[in-house]
């Protein structure tokens, strides 16, 4: 599997050994999570960070997004915040495994951002976004 090398290095960085590991287990926990969760994963996004995160369409043509990362307790916290939300002003958790850190989210669209809606009133953008 061919990862960014900042990605690797990421990972190899802040998570030692347990990050080597988990990284030499990403091709198999991905083929696990399509084969469980009937997902053709297709490829990440671009910016990968802490986390493996890649677009996915479900077996009934539903848009999700696999998210993998290293378990640990910000990812846990992260599930059950996202389970707590359930969709509500935050994206949808539809299931998870917290052993493996794997998330399985409703996949968003972007719209308009408020730049692009207010390009000369950044102010104003700001005011909105914290409202």
């Amino acid at each position: 599997m061919n990862l960014p090398d900042h990605f690797s290095q990421t990972i190899h960085g802040t998570f030692g050994e347990v990050g080597r590991r988990w990284l030499a287990d990403l091709p198999m926990l991905i083929d696990e999570c399509a084969r469980r969760w009937s997902l053709t994963v297709l490829s990440p996004v671009e910016n990968l960070s802490y986390n493996y995160v890649a677009p996915a369409v479900s077996e009934d043509g539903t848009a999700v997004m696999l998210k993998i990362g290293v378990p640990r307790d910000e990812l846990h916290t992260e599930m059950a915040s996202l389970e707590l939300c359930n969709g509500s002003g935050a994206v949808k958790l539809l299931t998870s495994d917290p052993e493996w850190g794997v998330l399985l989210l409703e996949r968003l669209q972007p719209g308009t951002s408020l730049v692009e809606m207010f390009p000369h009133h950044d102010g104003k953008a700001t005011r909105i976004a914290a409202a």
